[in-house]
Parts: structure tokens; sequence; C-alpha cells
């Protein structure tokens, strides 16, 4: 197990900054990743100085976040690259942070950097790429830096050599001591902490307009688990992924012990609402546990809860039991259609058991989000008029917020790996494709029912009945 790394004055060891994305006159992506958080904490738990800067929430995103790396002069700087659709914002500050901070090593990393670590490495100009989970490979690349010297062979880390790009030899999800000790809530640690916390659960807001007297109270976003079991068409963090990206082949989850201490240290400092999104086939065991030892021992706190599948009536039970009035549970039906639903993995289900779910989590006096979309896989003209029917039903059955949104593209997703086996056309395959999409807009691909205008026009239509 790594040691602890002797504590410098002054200069922090590692200034990450979070770029979002900036086009047409709004700003996206302005939540930071909770591995973000987490690395932050876990290199302050060996000693280091770590901070983070959201660069997404400045005046002038780069201008300031170069201003800041000037002025801070940290001894490694750490550029998120989470979301693919703030990869052309990423690319642009590593660039510009490499021009005015040629002596200070870049590192890039997240999700999207992990997709694509030999395009996304040569495309930004950083010196180091981490691919996959870096609570182990980080700590090591600062101890190399600190000690003046290149990182030899670590896990999961690329380095440009010159013009070229060497990869790691072996890739590694983080062992449990390092992924259970870090927390993704130590806000202390984001330098511009109070307006991120301003923006509660709006991840996209007016540049004109980032902040207003109407501002929701603050929300924590809790990290519970990594990894997962399932196959959800469209999602980028199933099994498959998992196990290219990070080397894991099934749910991991925090110690109960440790996330009850974390919890407890939110609500002393104020922030008892949390935000929760991670449930995995067989989730439920973990949460009963969480649960109960939340009720033996408080906070009372206000939850959002999102449900992969609807969640079973021991499960809603639960969760009212546990939680604070307020508390909503938020479940994605995406289509009308129960063999539309099975084909693209988000479970075999009928309507009919959906709207007894419903009608029963309404009853046990809880606030009820349903969320549904159009452009997926199979689904046909027929199949998106079941979806409005279905939505105009769960709504007559149970008092419910009704929100739509579009599907992109996500790297690494089924869709994208074996696009014929679920008969789309992608439109974007490559990290170019994705960092040219990121200064425009689109959905990436197309089905064979629907176009991309189609799907957008099926998407407004959903929102009109939202409203």
């Amino acid at each position: 197990m790594p040691g602890k790394i002797k504590t410098r004055s002054g200069r922090p060891d590692c200034l990450f900054i979070h770029a979002g994305k900036y086009a047409g006159g709004w700003r996206d992506i302005l939540l930071l990743p909770l591995g973000t958080l987490a690395l932050a904490d876990r290199l302050t738990g060996l000693g280091c100085r770590a901070e983070i800067l959201n660069a997404a929430l400045l005046p002038d995103p780069l201008g300031g976040a170069v201003a800041a790396a000037l002025k801070k002069r940290p001894l490694l700087i750490g550029v998120t690259l989470h979301w693919h659709q703030q990869a052309a914002a990423a690319v642009r500050l590593c660039a510009e942070l490499k021009r005015r901070l040629p002596g200070t090593p870049v590192v890039l990393g997240g999700y999207t950097a992990s997709a694509f670590p030999e395009e996304a490495l040569r495309a930004s100009g950083a010196d180091y790429l981490i691919k996959g989970e870096a609570d182990d490979a980080l700590p090591a690349l600062v101890r190399a830096v600190r000690a003046g010297r290149r990182p030899g062979e670590i896990p999961n880390l690329y380095r440009r050599d010159g013009g070229r790009v060497l990869p790691p030899a072996r890739q590694l999800p983080a062992r449990p001591a390092s992924f259970g000790a870090s927390r993704a809530t130590d806000y202390s640690l984001v330098a511009n902490r109070a307006d991120y916390l301003r923006i509660g659960k709006e991840p996209r807001r007016r540049a004109t307009r980032l902040f207003t007297a109407g501002d929701r109270r603050p929300v924590a976003y809790l990290a519970v688990g990594r990894g997962c079991t399932g196959a959800c068409s469209y999602c980028g963090g199933g099994a498959g992924a998992q196990r290219l990206l990070n080397a894991r082949t099934g749910p991991a989850y925090k110690p109960v012990p440790a996330l009850l201490r974390e919890l407890k240290a939110l609500s002393a400092a104020g922030l008892n609402e949390i935000y929760l999104s991670y449930d995995p086939p067989g989730a439920a065991a973990f949460y009963s546990r969480l649960f109960a030892g939340l009720r033996r021992c408080g906070p009372e706190l206000r939850t959002s809860f999102e449900c992969w599948r609807p969640p079973s009536a021991a499960f809603a039970e639960d969760f009212a039991r546990t939680f604070a009035r307020g508390s909503r549970l938020i479940l994605s039906p995406d289509c009308g259609s129960r063999a539309v639903r099975a084909a693209n993995g988000r479970g075999d289900y009928s309507n009919d058991s959906l709207e007894r779910a419903v009608r029963h989590i309404a009853g046990l006096g809880l606030k009820l989000q349903l969320h549904f979309t159009s452009g997926l896989p199979f689904e046909t003209a027929r199949d998106f008029k079941r979806t409005l029917e279905l939505a105009r039903r769960l709504r007559r059955a149970a008092p419910c917020e009704l929100s739509a949104g579009a599907i992109e593209i996500e790297p690494c997703s089924p869709v994208y790996l074996r696009p014929e086996k679920y008969g789309i056309r992608l439109k974007r395959r490559s990290f170019a494709d994705f960092l040219a999409a990121g200064k425009g807009g689109g959905l990436g691909y197309e089905t064979a029912a629907f176009t991309e205008r189609r799907i957008l026009g099926n998407i407004a239509e959903l929102e009109r009945l939202a409203d």
C-alpha cells in the first residue's frame, strides 16, 4: 500500500481543472465527475496538497483556468475528460496550459479519455493520461514528479515520449482499500465551492445567467459504488465498458460505515440533500444495509434516488422509512413497449406492473419523477405512440413529474461497440468524431425507424407533454 507523501507548503501538488462545454450561449457539463472529488480526497489523505477548480463556472472558463494555474504554480495539473461533450473544451484547455506553463506536466483522465487514450493524448498535447480508475496510478505519478524523475511503468498510465505514446503494460482496477477510503463529498477541496454548490441538480445554464436568486439549496452527489453487471444498450458504463476501461468485472460497494461517516460529515456541513445514481442489478441488499444504518444513527436527509429498474415494493417502503419528507424516486421507463425495453436491456416488465409500482410509491408519500426518451434501437413509430400513451396513463395514475431527453451515442456502449446488432447507423466512431461533435451537437446515430431529426422531434413532443 502506498505510504504518505510528504506535504509541501504553499503550492498545490495537484490542481484538478474541470472544463465543461461552452456552445451557443450555454454552459453545460457543470457538475464535477465524482472521481475527481474522490481523487483529490485520496491525494489529501496521502499528505498531498490537492485543489479542484471548476472552470465551467468562471466568467472566462479558459482564461480563468490558465490564470489560476499560473498563480498557483502546481506541481501537476489534472484535466478532466469524462463526458464526451466536454472534449473540445478539455483539449483546448490542455493545449493552452502547455503553451503557458510548458514546464508543468499535465495529466488527462476520465471516461472519454479512457475510451480513446492514444487519440486523446495526442490531440490534447497532455504529457500523461490515466486510463480507467486512477486511485493508485495518480499517487504514483505525483511521487515521480515530486522526485523530479520521469515515471517508469505505472499501471493504467499512458506516457508521451517525443512523438510516441507509450501504453502501460497492465490495466488494473483500484484496490478496495484505495476506493473505499476516498470521499467524493469533501467540497472544501473545490476552490470555487460556494458557486459549485449553488447549481444544485442543473447541469446546464445560460452563460449570461449562471446564478439566480432562485438557486436551489445545495445538493451533494454521493458515490457509493463502481462497476456494473448490466448491459443497457445505450449505456457507456455497463459490464462491457467496465471490463474495457476499468478492468472491473462486477460492482464494488464502499463500506457502509465509511458512507455513514461521510453522510454525517455532509450534514454537519449543512448539506442535507443528497443524490444517488448507482443501482446496478443486485444492489438491493447493499442499500438495505445502508438504509438500516442511516435509520439507526442518522442524519435525516432529503434524497433523490435514480432507480435503474422499477423498484420492489419492499425497497420503496425501506426508502420512505429512511429519508426525509420531500425525497423522491426517479424511474426511467424510457419507452411504452415492453419488448423494446427488454431488447435494450432495460428490464422485462409490463406497463401494468409499472403502474402498480408508481401507485405504490405515490401512496408512500414520496415524490416521483418519470423519464422517457425516443430513438431506442428496435423502436418504431407505433412504439413511440405507446410511449406517449404510457406517459399520460402514469400521470393519471399518480402525482408525478414527467421529463424527457434524447440519448447521445456513448463510447463503449453496446450500441457503439456492436451497431449492427442493434440496427443503428453510427455517425461517430473516433475521438476526432466526438471532438467535432462537441463543438456542435447532434446525437451521433440514427435507427432503422428514425433519423436524428425525427428522434429530436419525438423528444420535443414528449417535452410538451411533460410541461
